[in-house]
């Protein structure tokens, strides 16, 4: 016979108390765990906001370099050609026509009554008064 004391790692039943014990302590585990996976989804989604963010000023920037243009607020003035026809649409700072499109009825009408005034007016002045 060998004599000896020594540990062996078996299944033993446990008492109601360590039964309790352990189920607290599950429960509060699970509830930590769940906590943690809650704030890691928020941070996620916190993350891949700001990385969508990014994404659209690289894909923005990139566009730019590729083409060596951008898109910029410029003050402009819509005007009507001088048959009538086509409404210019002209950059106030450099006079370039950045487009055009035909001229709405309405907006050849207030031409006609515009011309009609500048005709009259000068009428008034070319003739002599009595």
């Amino acid at each position: 016979m060998i004599e000896g004391k020594y540990t062996h790692n078996r299944i033993c039943p446990l008492t109601r108390e360590e039964v309790e014990t352990r189920a607290a302590e599950l429960v509060r585990l699970m509830s930590e765990r769940d906590q943690i996976e809650s704030d890691l989804d928020e941070v996620k989604k916190e993350a891949k906001a700001k990385v969508d963010v990014l994404e659209k000023r690289i894909g923005a920037l990139a566009g730019e370099v590729r083409t060596k243009t951008s898109y910029r607020d410029t003050i402009v003035i819509d005007r009507l050609d001088s048959e009538g026809l086509t409404i210019e649409t002209v950059d106030v700072d450099t006079g370039e026509i950045v487009s055009m499109r035909p001229a709405a009825p309405h907006e050849r009408q207030l031409t006609l009554a515009h011309s009609r005034q500048r005709r009259a007016r000068r009428t008034d002045i070319d003739e002599p008064s009595e």
